[in-house]
């Protein structure tokens, strides 16, 4: 009797023992595997998708990636979702079901009026953002991207008319242009006012109000603008959509070093990108736009002197930007100025829009109507980066030929006389022929042209 159950303790001790090195081996291997999915190693992750979605950066509350049903979006302050992409600085908004990849730029990149009606799809935001085939002059922003039909898919375009903030929503959409704007609902699931889409700027959302536009101030709030109000000017934030599973070349997601999706080399100012910084005769400059036969360089500032701004009048007689006038502007920039600059003869003449603006309407292609040509000149409504600087001239007036519109501190435009000293942000126009030396393109490490 004593012997049966001695040997009844040992099988109860044998299974206990088999059963307790089936948990350490069956939870052991749940750790060691679980573990290996929140840390792949870095040979492990290939694609934007990859780097984004790994399980640690998933969070289900503070700052980062979430996950619903049907996608993944970021929210909060403190995430790290930049990518650089065409020589632009992006964050990473959300992640489709279908894997594609929705982000908009880190600021804003020009100023606009809405238009003449409510409308997304009339509208001179979409106008200015998107190639439209059957609108002139469209696409001012699409075609500064690098070779958009290899990188995205058209982005879906939320045009809902909002009556109430606390009920947002995203039923009609417009999905065949490259390039939009985000939604107020995108907004607010970002954080809203303590989100990473609140960048202190006053711009422009996809979605409509009941009696004109809603729009994100400086101070991150929810507002309205109306449509009576045309000449009402704020920033456009183009928004993208990559497609899915593009391989990563470098960068970590922070603002120094974003994801990097796409590098070519940079031979000439021709393969630069829009957007990219060149150092040129001692001076910063940013590409502003190209084509064939030019490229605009916008100064990443004002002329000084002995570190001192060069300020001047416009002009004594009118607001037309006029290379032969005596003691304007335009003879300052195109003599004065032209003979300070390392090879001048980089610069080649070209054509400016100097028509009035808001005479019709606040459609930004209107300047178009009035053209001179010149080698120097300075930035236009409507051009890229044009509120950068402050306390300086543009080239387009009003019907009023004393008056000139300028950038004011706020970052907004401002009719002021022609008479009225400022400051002077020059534009170059140069051949795409002229030779990169070093550079990326970036802040940091800008294009090198001109220089041994």
């Amino acid at each position: 009797m004593i012997e049966k159950k001695k040997i009844f303790y040992r099988v109860i001790f044998i299974v206990n023992i088999l059963f307790i090195l089936f948990l350490v081996g069956y939870y052991g291997y749940r750790l060691i595997h679980y573990y290996q999915l929140e840390h792949k190693k870095e040979s492990e992750l290939v694609t934007l998708n990859d780097y984004l979605t790994q399980p640690r950066n998933i969070v289900v509350e503070g700052d980062g990636l979430y996950q619903d049903e049907k996608e993944y979006y970021y929210a909060g302050k403190n995430v790290s979702n930049y990518v650089s992409y065409s020589g632009y600085l992006f964050r990473v908004i959300k992640i489709r079901e279908d894997g594609a990849i929705v982000m908009t730029t880190d600021d804003t990149y020009t100023l606009l009026s809405w238009g003449e009606d409510s409308a997304y799809d009339t509208s001179y935001a979409r106008k200015w953002l998107a190639n439209i085939s059957e609108v002139p002059q469209s696409g001012v922003f699409e075609k500064t991207l690098w070779q958009p039909e290899q990188y995205l898919v058209t982005t879906e375009v939320c045009t809902d008319t909002i009556a109430n903030v606390k009920k947002l929503s995203c039923k009609k959409k417009i999905d065949s242009d490259y390039v939009g704007l985000f939604s107020m609902e995108d907004y607010q699931r970002s954080g809203g006012l303590s989100g990473f889409l609140n960048n202190g700027t006053n711009f422009w959302t996809s979605n409509a109000s009941k009696t004109g536009n809603w729009f994100i101030s400086n101070k991150g709030g929810l507002n309205e603008s109306e449509v009576e109000n045309q000449s009402r000017m704020y920033g456009v934030r183009p928004t993208i959509t990559l497609k899915a599973y593009l391989p990563v070349l470098g960068g970590n997601g922070s603002k120094e070093q974003p994801y990097i999706i796409e590098n070519h080399p940079v031979a000439s100012l021709a393969s630069a990108y829009v957007g990219g910084y060149v150092r040129y005769s001692g001076q910063m400059f940013r590409i502003i736009g190209k084509n064939n036969n030019e490229v605009r360089l916008a100064l990443n500032g004002v002329i000084t002197t002995d570190q001192v701004p060069v300020e001047r009048i416009f002009s004594r007689k009118t607001n037309q930007y006029n290379p032969k006038e005596y003691q304007s502007v335009a003879q300052y920039l195109n003599q004065t100025y032209y003979r300070t600059l390392q090879h001048p003869e980089y610069l080649v003449e070209g054509a400016w829009n100097i028509g009035n603006y808001g005479d019709i309407n606040y459609d930004y292609a209107t300047t178009s109507q009035n053209t001179v040509n010149a080698k120097i000149g300075m930035l236009q409504v409507g051009d890229l980066f044009v509120e950068d600087v402050p306390n300086v001239f543009l080239l387009n007036g009003s019907g009023d030929e004393e008056m000139i519109y300028t950038i004011i501190e706020q970052g907004s435009l401002y009719l002021d006389e022609i008479k009225t000293k400022k400051q002077i942000r020059p534009v170059l126009n140069m051949l795409p022929t002229v030779a990169v030396l070093s550079g990326t393109g970036t802040e940091q490490d800008p294009y090198v042209v001109g220089e041994a």
